[in-house]
């Protein structure tokens, strides 16, 4: 079983955060309240050997699970040295509209530790309730394209490091440095009529680091 004080350990040896949180997050999400419990219970013993913003990720996450599924919160998460009292962190990177997103949006126990993120920074595919962004129907696809790629990132996105990291990969490759470049790929398999104000400061966000035009 993939605990949180394993996950810490995994981190303090040098694993990425995002593939640690999405490994730890499918096996929680997989098992019964019983192992949930157990799985947040244990304090990490490696947590002075982990970047601080990812070790208070850790424990808001812990305390948000444990509150979404009325689970104890365990005291470990509690502990003041997983608060960030010296500047806030926001994922990706944000600035501008992203950042002000995440100031509104970011759960209380994320916040709590001065932690900026986007609302379903928990959630993955397999317990997406409302995954219905589908290509349109006359639309057929052979081929998964990096055009393709993008364009079901940006309209799914769930604002994590793992995802900024595919998208501005993605960009960087097909050579968008535009926002009108990046609306116009979106267009050719999904409505805009499904894409989210988000979306618009995910691009803004991106094309900002990556030197392009965002206007």
């Amino acid at each position: 079983m993939l605990t949180i004080s394993r996950a810490m350990e995994q981190l303090a040896g040098g694993e990425s955060f995002y593939i640690v949180l999405g490994d730890f997050l499918d096996e929680f999400y997989r098992v019964d309240g019983t192992a949930r419990t157990a799985m947040l219970a244990d304090a990490p013993s490696t947590a002075a050997r982990v970047p601080r913003e990812h070790a208070a990720l850790l424990a808001a996450s812990a305390h948000k699970l444990a509150n979404d599924y009325g689970l104890p919160v365990p005291k470990w998460a509690m502990d003041k040295k997983y608060r960030l009292t010296d500047k806030p962190y926001f994922d990706c990177n944000a600035t501008g509209n992203l950042r002000l997103l995440f100031m509104y949006k970011s759960p209380t126990e994320f916040k709590y530790r001065n932690l900026f993120v986007d609302e379903n920074f928990l959630m993955r595919d397999n317990n997406v309730e409302n995954a219905d962004f589908m290509p349109r129907s006359n639309l057929k696809i052979s081929t998964i394209t990096p055009e393709y790629q993008l364009a079901t990132r940006l309209i799914s996105f769930r604002a994590t490091g793992q995802d900024y990291g595919d998208i501005k990969f993605l960009l960087h490759k097909l050579n968008i440095r535009t926002f009108e470049e990046a609306e116009s790929i979106i267009k050719r398999f999904f409505p805009l009529s499904r894409v989210l104000p988000k979306t618009g400061y995910v691009i803004e966000n991106f094309l900002e680091e990556l030197g392009g035009e965002v206007n």
